[in-house]
């Protein structure tokens, strides 16, 4: 029969360092708040949606303005704009999710070595 200590106070059990939470005097440090990740959870669809819908109406309007002939000169402005804005946003969204998932990979600090 194995005998069970129950008086161990590290609660980690053998998860790797790296997604353990530093531990103050009083319990965890900078660790997320359920009411925060309630927020965030709400938030980022909307966000995202915002977005999506915001890209679809300036796409529409370019599309639009393009088919109907001459242009105002608000729309021009708006068309010439967006021509060089939305490639060049979707190449930096490129550009930084590359860079994120290089840089932001966590440091494995429990004796396992980064390749």
């Amino acid at each position: 029969m194995d005998v069970v200590a129950l008086s161990n106070p590290n609660l980690n059990g053998t998860t790797p360092l790296r997604v353990q939470p530093q531990v103050g005097e009083w319990g965890p440090r900078e660790v997320v708040t359920a009411r925060t990740k309630l927020r965030q959870r709400a938030l980022m669809p909307l966000l995202v949606t915002a977005v999506l819908c915001g890209l679809v109406a300036l796409g529409t309007f370019m599309f639009l303005q393009l088919q109907t002939g001459p242009m105002s000169r608000p729309a021009e402005i708006i068309v010439s704009i967006g021509v060089w804005v939305l490639p060049i946003l979707l190449v930096a969204s490129l550009v930084l999710a590359v860079v994120v998932w290089i840089i932001g990979r966590p440091y494995r600090d429990d004796g396992v070595t980064r390749s």
